[in-house]
């Protein structure tokens, strides 16, 4: 005896509800520059506020700052081809909004990497390594260490396509 599918129900009747959620998030306040003077060279720095103790008076509020450049060393399409990747370089700094031994830890992170054309240039596949340190062991009484690889694919969008006028 094989039963037909009207014999059961598909959907039990108590699992089909709702869940409703928030998240609070905190005010963060941001501000950037960038200067390209040229094709070969790209300079940017930002600052941000993040404002923590609103959501919680155990979180500390908090500031970060990085800087980096980015340099081609040639944009001819016929030079060697590893001189036609941007690399690119960059240091930050910020505090952690979780006090450690009644202190805010600092943080510093220095980074660089390269990004490998693909896609008739309009992508890129980067890859960044990055190292620094949080917090220190005479203020906060942690440190760690971070050591970073990151490899990412990046582009094929529309912004990043040139389109000349017609």
């Amino acid at each position: 005896y094989y039963p037909s599918h009207e014999d059961y129900y598909a959907v039990v009747d108590d699992l089909n509800d709702t869940t409703n959620t928030t998240v609070d998030l905190p005010l963060s306040i941001g501000a950037g520059a960038s200067y390209r003077p040229g094709n070969q060279f790209l300079a940017a720095a930002d600052v941000t506020y993040m404002n923590w103790s609103t959501l919680s008076t155990a979180f500390a509020n908090t500031w970060a700052a990085s800087v980096g450049i980015e340099i081609h060393p040639t944009t001819n399409f016929r030079a060697f081809y590893p001189f036609q990747w941007p690399y690119r370089f960059g240091a930050r700094m910020e505090e952690h909004y979780i006090r450690a031994n009644g202190a805010k830890p600092t943080a510093w992170y220095m980074s660089a990497g390269f990004g490998i054309p693909v896609g008739n240039g309009v992508g890129f596949i980067d890859y960044a390594f990055e190292y620094g340190q949080r917090g220190n062991i005479q203020d906060t009484r942690v440190r760690e260490r971070i050591w970073r690889h990151t490899i990412s694919l990046v582009g094929w969008e529309r912004w990043f396509q040139y389109r000349p006028r017609r």
